[in-house]
């Protein structure tokens, strides 16, 4: 029987280890994989992740939402900088108006019945 080497643990596993992978898979494993993911993608580990929505109450940084799902939760980065975590509105959003305070606040306030504020 032939073996490959785990890419997440390292350790040399049966090749059927890895077709049947997802019904095999234990929660070490899975933290193991997030782990490498999270600082892989974004320089943090799964434990400050979790410190970080622990101390946002578990949703959302801006509209506090706590999705269903924690895979609709996006870590917020500017320039490799994480912010905080948001939901998938909230990070659109954010990028939509180009990270940019001044031209959220002129929404903000068109939003509030300013109306149009301007070009510039």
């Amino acid at each position: 029987m032939s073996a490959k080497r785990c890419r997440i643990c390292g350790e040399p596993k049966p090749l059927t280890e890895y077709y049947r992978r997802r019904l095999n898979e234990t929660p070490e494993r899975k933290r193991k994989q997030r782990d490498a993911y999270c600082w892989r993608t974004f320089g943090i580990s799964a434990d400050e992740l979790d410190a970080m929505l622990a101390s946002q109450g578990g949703g959302c940084a801006i509209c506090g939402v706590a999705p269903a799902r924690a895979a609709s939760l996006h870590l917020d980065h500017d320039t490799g900088a994480v912010r905080g975590i948001l939901c998938l509105s909230c990070n659109q959003g954010v990028g939509k108006f180009r990270d940019d305070p001044a031209l959220l606040e002129r929404a903000a306030a068109y939003v509030r019945g300013g109306g149009a504020t301007g070009s510039g």
